[in-house]
């Protein structure tokens, strides 16, 4: 009976032993997560400062600028982003009333002045399109009137009165 126990016990102190420690890793860091996400979303960016594979490049390169300010990680490619958006507000590439809204959102987020963006005035631009019921632009979505609500709140602007109760009543 004490060959059998020692026999098991040899055999579980080999079995330990031959089995490689595996260390316990701590979870990465807020800071190595966000440095390895704009580390991602920097090898997907095109020369021009877009995105590669976008159904929105306006849209999505807007988006990049506000989770590379979030991350505070990325200077170089949240430029290339705000001078690709830039360019397409010139272009009139921006024309919707969600995506004007998306690139006051970036631009408030890199302390860029929404109201001198491209050369125009988008804060503007977004309540210039309010109509009688509160709605912003012609057959606005509720993505867009929200995000019109979020850019003209972030820009400091005021916010035309029946638009948030149209918001709500949408829901």
């Amino acid at each position: 009976m004490r060959a059998k126990a020692a026999a098991a016990a040899l055999i579980c102190a080999v079995t330990i032993a031959s089995v490689p420690a595996v260390g316990v890793r701590a979870a990465p860091s807020a800071t190595s997560r966000a440095r390895g996400a704009i580390g991602y979303l920097a090898t997907q960016q095109k020369k021009n400062g877009s995105f590669e594979g976008s159904l929105s490049p306006v849209g999505t390169a807007a988006d990049a600028v506000v989770a590379i300010v979030a991350a505070r990680r990325g200077r170089g490619p949240m430029n290339d982003a705000l001078d690709y958006l830039r360019a397409q507000v010139r272009k009139g590439n921006a024309s919707s009333v969600g995506l004007k809204a998306k690139v006051v959102l970036a631009a408030v987020a890199a302390g860029v002045n929404p109201k001198r963006f491209g050369g125009t005035n988008l804060v503007k631009e977004i309540k210039d399109t309010v109509q009688d019921d509160g709605r912003f632009g012609g057959m606005t979505p509720v993505f867009d009137q929200a995000y019109a609500l979020l850019a003209l709140e972030g820009a400091g602007a005021s916010i035309p009165g029946l638009a948030p109760s149209l918001l709500a009543r949408r829901r």
